[in-house]
């Protein structure tokens, strides 16, 4: 089994599936985001169908990152695994929300104490905060090993959803910094586009504002479908599955073929 994961390593091979499949991977990911967006005016769809669609985004990634050939027909697999995807998707939200109160009752503690006293007690205040980044710190790293179970449940649909928690908490085993390392450096690129964006609407230039609208849609799919590839081919490798290798792209012809040539197969 593969343990030394590379973050780069797995970002440039991202890279080269997406430039392999461009249409595939941009155009799923436009139609997957109207889909959850339209949806969410839908009363219960996020509940219902919500995780189903996120599960067949993931083995839509899966199959991009080259577990084997990619289609369309993937981004909708999910409701294939209606069961299972709800039921982990579920306890992936509850497990969040209960490892996060101490947060909450920080939180809550710290607003009626500031809101009760006229001179909050400053050790306390942070003590509270510092509690509270403590607890999110510990919570994200830790989650980190359940960052592939919807992965499991779309990979391995003979596992039921507590053996899809378990397989994901195996395989990243050794592995937990490195997976920091690649959320972290999509964090920072991220907030750096963030920051491109103020920029822009701090400048209010009509022309730049429109442009960067522009930007923004044309950007966010690709930056999207990018980042599900790279960690989808992280979970290939720690899984011990031999992806196809990369794709080479053909290269150009430095003449034209005769008339008489046969097509290439």
């Amino acid at each position: 089994m593969y343990r030394d994961l590379s973050p780069f390593k797995c970002f440039g091979e991202a890279w080269q599936f997406l430039l392999y499949r461009p249409g595939l991977a941009y155009g799923a990911t436009i139609l997957y985001l109207l889909i959850m967006t339209v949806g969410g005016f839908i009363p219960f769809f996020s509940l219902i169908a919500g995780p189903p669609m996120i599960a067949g985004f993931v083995l839509l990634s899966l199959n991009l990152a080259g577990r084997r050939e990619a289609n369309l027909e993937d981004l909708f697999q999910g409701f294939r695994e209606f069961g299972r995807s709800l039921g982990a998707y579920f306890l992936l939200t509850l497990g969040c929300l209960a490892a996060c109160l101490p947060t909450v009752i920080g939180v809550f503690y710290l607003v009626f104490s500031v809101a009760r006293d006229t001179e909050p007690n400053l050790p306390a205040v942070f003590g509270v905060v510092g509690l509270t980044l403590l607890n999110l710190l510990v919570v994200y790293f830790f989650s980190l090993r359940w960052i592939f179970v919807l992965h499991v449940v779309m990979d391995e649909p003979d596992l039921d959803v507590m053996d899809c928690f378990r397989r994901s908490y195996y395989i990243t085993r050794g592995n937990q910094w490195n997976l920091v390392g690649m959320t972290v450096i999509m964090f920072v690129a991220l907030m750096g586009l963030y920051m491109f964006l103020g920029m822009m609407f701090v400048i209010a230039d009509p022309f730049l504002l429109v442009g960067t609208f522009v930007f923004l849609a044309a950007f966010w799919p690709a930056a999207m479908a990018f980042a599900m590839i790279a960690v989808s081919r992280a979970y290939l490798w720690l899984k011990g599955f031999h992806p196809r290798p990369v794709p080479a792209m053909p290269p150009a012809p430095t003449q034209p073929l005769p008339t008489s040539a046969p097509i290439p197969q």
